[in-house]
């Protein structure tokens, strides 16, 4: 939101001397360009100058340092791709057990909720490493589905040709769902809300 300092004379919140160009996006304090920062893939960066009041979005330093770190806080560590890929083994193995116990007691439901392989993956991806997200984790809870829907294919007995079991087109299609749920799950951060 953009505040228009004409007419209402709106004073930035940390220098009562200098005429507010924006709100921050976070706590809504009226804020100077001086005050006004953006939070970048490296940590926060000034305005640009001449950006005109609507074409980036700022924030104040306060919020803009706390969402840094909260960011810094999410990103994976050397020690997080170990954990991960136990509990993409762990959740795809599960997940493959799962969908073939479903399978087998409903037939009808093949295909249809392989998703299951890569949502179990993936919620596990995520509570072996404590919540942390990103592309690295994401490719690991992947590996860590196709695993499950081999675990599904064996279990189904499907082994002598997994190659027409996977082309089958609800077991394709399936498998690529489940794929992509768990790289959903492991990659997606929620926008913040703004109050």
């Amino acid at each position: 939101m953009d505040v228009k300092p004409e007419g209402k004379g709106i004073r930035c919140a940390a220098h009562a001397d200098a005429v507010a160009l924006r709100v921050c996006m976070e706590c809504r304090k009226p804020i100077c360009a001086e005050c006004a920062c953006i939070v970048g893939m490296t940590g926060l960066r000034p305005l640009a100058k001449g950006a005109t009041p609507g074409s980036q979005e700022a924030y104040c330093r306060e919020c803009g340092e706390r969402i840094v770190e909260e960011v810094r806080a999410a990103r994976p560590t050397a020690s997080t791709t170990p954990r991960a890929i136990v509990g993409a083994i762990l959740g795809g193995a599960v997940g493959g057990f799962a969908y073939a116990a479903l399978t087998s007691a409903v037939p009808w439901t093949a295909g249809w909720f392989a998703f299951m392989v890569g949502l179990l993956t993936g919620t596990s991806v995520l509570s072996f490493t404590a919540g942390k997200r990103g592309g690295l984790i994401g490719i690991v809870a992947a590996f860590g589905t196709m695993e499950g829907c081999l675990v599904a294919a064996w279990r189904l007995g499907a082994t002598d040709d997994l190659r027409g079991y996977f082309l089958s087109g609800h077991q394709l299609m399936g498998s690529a769902v489940a794929v992509m749920v768990a790289i959903l799950v492991t990659t997606w951060r929620r926008k913040r809300r703004r109050s």
